[in-house]
């Protein structure tokens, strides 16, 4: 197990221990995961799978891992997601390890508009801001390139660096446990005074609007690049199963 298998695992289970969840197996099965991944350039060996958990609180959590040796590609992946009305936030980790250079990404994915609801932001982002802060001129890592467009969907406390080495990796975890302590903190919070103010039904509409473009390939390329390792199918299955 690499050193990335492992410290996502690390996140997994600390969701896990922490929300009731109950993982849905594939159909059929009472322990086989939700979905296995296609691998398009060799159809005869998954490319990864798919984890899916449902809950209460969090409205579902999903697992998903890639794995082609061919081109020396890991990648670990965890969403949080709550349910579309609610103003909570979302928790988001990607962890990518290639050749071309390892990265990790990893944000709390707004409810609401943060330009517009100042009280909300500085109650669920802000107190990351020394998180963000610290990594600026932390050695051995660099700041990845996110696009405009994508990044008007994401906001100013979505962490992307490409890290060189254990010590950067190292930094980048610690600050990934901070968020994720966070998020849960969050989670046990009652925002019904913001779904009061701005309305569960604005929050829907605004939520699905914002799923359906984020993972998207007209916003984020990366489901570009997924697609050419297994399938316009399965990329399909895993954008839906995000949005929905």
């Amino acid at each position: 197990m690499s050193t990335e298998q492992s410290f996502a695992e690390s996140l997994l289970n600390t969701i896990k221990t922490t929300q009731p969840l109950n993982e849905i197996f594939l159909e059929g099965t009472v322990d086989a995961p939700h979905k296995v991944l296609t691998n398009v350039s060799n159809p005869s060996v998954s490319a990864g799978k798919v984890r899916l958990f449902s809950g209460t609180k969090l409205h579902k959590l999903v697992y998903t891992t890639l794995s082609i040796p061919t081109v020396g590609l890991e990648a670990y992946t965890i969403h949080g997601i709550n349910k579309e009305d609610s103003a909570l936030p979302a928790f988001y980790c990607d962890i990518i390890k290639n050749p071309q250079g390892s990265v990790l990404t990893f944000s709390l994915i707004q409810t609401l508009d943060l330009s517009s609801n100042l009280a909300y932001t500085q109650e669920f982002f802000s107190p990351l801001t020394k998180t963000v802060e610290s990594l600026r001129k932390a050695p051995g890592i660099s700041p990845v390139h996110i696009n405009p467009l994508h990044h008007s969907f994401l906001n100013p406390w979505t962490v992307a660096y490409k890290y060189e080495d254990d010590t950067g990796f190292v930094l980048l975890q610690m600050a990934v446990q901070d968020y994720l302590a966070h998020w849960l903190d969050a989670l046990e919070k009652d925002a019904s005074k913001f779904e009061e103010q701005v309305g569960r039904e604005n929050i829907s509409a605004r939520n699905k609007n914002q799923k359906n473009a984020l993972y998207s390939s007209a916003v984020d390329p990366t489901w570009s690049r997924i697609e050419m390792l297994i399938g316009s199918k399965d990329t399909q299955y895993l954008q839906n199963l995000l949005k929905n």
